[in-house]
Parts: structure tokens; C-alpha cells; sequence
């Protein structure tokens, strides 16, 4: 039980600070991409609804990878930025 706490604190510091220093709120998905997205996977895969049925969860797709790669983008600069150094 202690290791989950643990583990679990340290994830919502992680968020915290993620969420301290990306606006997320600023990550837009137009209509083009939402258009797009729907017209790439509606040619691949066969009985797809109509976009109109399933909008928000092809916008809610796209937010989720950007956001994605928005914080994967910014750990890796953290990582570059990163000046560690081992003592034994």
C-alpha cells in the first residue's frame, strides 16, 4: 500500500508539473484535421458511421495526440537540457 501512495505521488507530480508548464488549453483541432482523420480511417476500415455521429470522438482522438506529443516533445528537450552526473 505504501509503494502505490508512492507511486501515485510521484505521478501527480509529474502531471502537475507537466500541466505547470504546457498550456494545454491551447492545443486546437480544426475541421480539416477532424475531416482528414475521418476520411483516412473511413477508407481503411469498412462501416464507419457518418462523421457526423462520431465528431467528437475523432476530435477527442486527435486532442489526445497532440497533447500526446506535446509533453513527449517537451520531456525530450528536458532530457536534452539535462545535465546528470554519476558519483559512485
Amino acid at each position: 500500500e505504501e509503494k502505490f501512495k508512492d507511486i501515485v505521488s510521484k505521478q501527480l507530480t509529474i502531471q502537475k508539473y507537466i500541466l505547470a508548464n504546457i498550456d494545454m488549453n491551447s492545443i486546437k483541432v480544426t475541421d480539416k484535421e477532424i475531416s482528414e482523420f475521418y476520411n483516412q480511417i473511413s477508407s481503411s476500415q469498412k462501416n464507419i458511421p457518418p462523421l457526423e455521429k462520431i465528431r467528437s470522438q475523432v476530435e477527442s482522438s486527435i486532442l489526445a495526440n497532440k497533447q500526446r506529443k506535446i509533453i513527449n516533445d517537451f520531456i525530450e528537450a528536458l532530457r536534452k537540457s539535462a545535465d546528470v552526473k554519476i558519483s559512485l
